[in-house]
């Protein structure tokens, strides 16, 4: 049986975003590795923005970026099994705006961007909070 992912993915960005009102926003990129059998995240180096600021809230959003990739995972394909290590290359963390949910709905959004890469489809403009649209750039 194949795994998820049957190959790397690089550079997948998710830009949760809602920039006219407060406590929506969540910004990242990851890559998505072929790894030892479960699931892993990695933080790369240098991957926080101004990390003495966000000391505190950087890992409790890493790990809700992590919850929402697997869920998604677990709702699209269930029965799949998973050998990923998933790379935080980049997390924008706003000081006022970030929330656990926003980062948690962002990880979902990656997780389903992988998805739509591992079959062929074209990148999808990034994923903002409903009533945003923007493309990658």
């Amino acid at each position: 049986m194949r795994t998820f992912p049957s190959r790397p993915l690089r550079e997948v960005r998710v830009s949760w975003v809602r920039q006219n009102c407060c406590g929506v926003f969540a910004v990242a990129t990851v890559d998505v590795e072929p790894g030892p059998p479960g699931f892993a995240v990695e933080v790369a180096g240098g991957a926080v923005r101004d990390p003495d600021a966000h000391r505190k809230t950087a890992p409790v959003f890493t790990a809700a970026l992590a919850e929402g990739f697997r869920a998604e995972l677990a709702a699209r394909c269930p029965r799949v099994p998973l050998a990923v290590t998933v790379v935080v290359r980049e997390l924008v963390i706003h000081p006022v705006d970030s929330t656990e949910h926003a980062f948690r709905t962002a990880g979902r959004c990656a997780a389903a961007e992988a998805l739509d890469r591992l079959h062929g489809a074209a990148p999808t403009p990034v994923r903002r909070a409903p009533g945003r649209t923007s493309t990658k750039g």
